[in-house]
């Protein structure tokens, strides 16, 4: 970066640390960075030193042995061990106690291609022979060779401390009761340029070879996730992906960012769009869109999930229609009345979509389907009831309504609803969990109407 860097804490704003905006105190040349989690961050001027930044107030370290520059180099922090820097030309140097400490004769002298550093905190690094080191309390030790060094990119670490390392050839894993490095085969021959992985332990993987190679058999640029032996390829569907590209979370948000200063924010499951009406009779087609954040296989299926809010019961549709981007499905004859949400479920990739807003579902001859010219008031849904039911009525005009519960004797147990309530057909859910068995009776009072039914707990 040849003119500072920026800052943020929400994606929306961004605060410059340019020589211009910090009275010469930040690099001009940034060629290395990092930041510890209470935000000091080190940024290294491959000409100038390293400057560190508390706050708002900027300290001038020391320069490290530099041999040349190339590009933005690996910079890592640790809690007790100081700063690990990679220069490409220099190899690995520590930063500790205000002092730089080589580690070139420790690792035999050899060129160096990655730097990382485990959930132990412990630095791994791979030299251009294959040989992995590990530095641990103070020492370098030797870990399993690794025969694919020849256009290695780096190394990453999943949640529960699996070392994988990766290229241009695909992605290998290190089994360290073997005490060797396996090819992750759903991963072979793809062209890896960084891994990272999210809270649920999933690996997302940066995909593209630069320059382009001739006759290369999958996409140029790709964003992949990779879970439970399984690879899902968004590729075409981001159609930001036209350049290399690097990946990295803020939040449990996955961002995206091109070389060309493109910033994505990424989320695989935002891929349905729909307006519910309010109501739908049974058997009624209903059609929703499938938004095209991913590219999907040509065998992909889509099904759809229909989610009761009331009882929590789940229904999948797997007679669909698909036709471009739009998917319709038929509600079915026999569902039971209620609110309900979807989901879109595909099979490739693997996803469950965002859940839609709520919608109502009234069996053909239900009432709800009706609208009549006076107060009405429903059977709850289901009933007899063990938990959760719903109550139903309909009132001709806004108003204000009031529903209460009582028991067998007319004694007043609970209020089941008190508020405005507007003209149409209004829903009250209420959990009769905590009730004992038995009969009892709700109330609805509007104005002067009062009408009352049973249920059966």
């Amino acid at each position: 970066m040849s003119a500072g860097y920026y800052e943020t804490t929400d994606l929306e704003n961004w605060t410059p640390f340019l020589p211009s905006t910090t009275n010469g105190k930040s690099p001009e040349r940034v060629t290395a960075i990092a930041a510890t989690p209470d935000g000091t961050t080190y940024t290294i001027d491959g000409l100038a030193g390293m400057v560190k930044k508390t706050g708002n107030e900027f300290t001038q370290l020391p320069i490290p042995p530099l041999q040349g520059i190339s590009g933005m180099e690996d910079l890592i922090t640790t809690k007790a061990a100081g700063l690990f820097y990679l220069n490409f030309s220099a190899g690995v140097t520590q930063f500790l106690n205000g002092k730089w400490i080589s580690h070139n004769s420790a690792l035999q002298d050899r060129r160096l291609l990655c730097l990382a550093k485990d959930n132990k905190e412990r630095i791994w690094t791979i030299t251009d022979n294959g040989a992995v080191w590990c530095f641990e309390n103070n020492q370098w030790t030797s870990q399993p060779h690794i025969p694919f060094w020849n256009e290695l990119v780096g190394m990453a670490f999943d949640k529960d401390d699996n070392a994988y390392a990766y290229g241009n050839w695909g992605v290998v894993l290190l089994n360290r009761s073997k005490g060797e490095w396996e090819v992750v085969r759903p991963l072979f021959d793809k062209s890896i340029q960084k891994i990272i992985f999210d809270e649920q332990n999933r690996m997302w993987l940066v995909m593209y070879r630069w320059p382009v190679v001739a006759g290369d058999d999958f996409p140029q640029f790709g964003l992949l996730r990779y879970a439970n032996g399984k690879v899902n390829a968004y590729t075409e569907g981001l159609n930001f992906l036209r350049e290399p590209f690097d990946i990295e979370f803020f939040k449990d948000q996955l961002l995206v960012l091109t070389t060309g200063g493109e910033l994505h924010t990424f989320n695989e499951r935002q891929i349905l769009t729909f307006e519910p009406e309010a109501t739908y009779p049974t058997g009624a087609p209903i059609t929703v869109k499938l938004s095209t954040n991913s590219a999907f296989d040509p065998d992909n299926r889509v099904a759809i999930q229909l989610n009761n809010q009331t009882t929590g019961a789940r229904i999948t549709i797997h007679q669909t229609t698909v036709n471009g981007h739009s998917v319709t499905f038929a509600l079915p004859d026999t569902l039971r009345g209620g609110q309900y949400t979807i989901n879109l479920l595909t099979t490739a990739p693997e996803i469950m979509s965002n859940e839609s807003r709520p919608f109502r579902v009234a069996p053909n001859g239900s009432p709800i389907n009706e609208q009549p010219n006076e107060v009405v008031l429903l059977q709850n849904i289901p009933n007899p009831a063990t938990g959760p039911t719903e109550i139903a009525f309909y009132l001709p005009q806004a108003a204000g309504a009031r529903l209460d519960l009582f028991n067998d004797r007319g004694q007043f147990l609970k209020q089941l609803g008190n508020a405005a309530f507007p003209r149409g057909w209004n829903f009250v859910q209420t959990d009769l969990t905590s009730l004992r068995s038995g009969v009892y009776v709700y109330r609805l009072t509007t104005g002067d109407v009062v009408k009352s039914l049973k249920l059966i707990h």
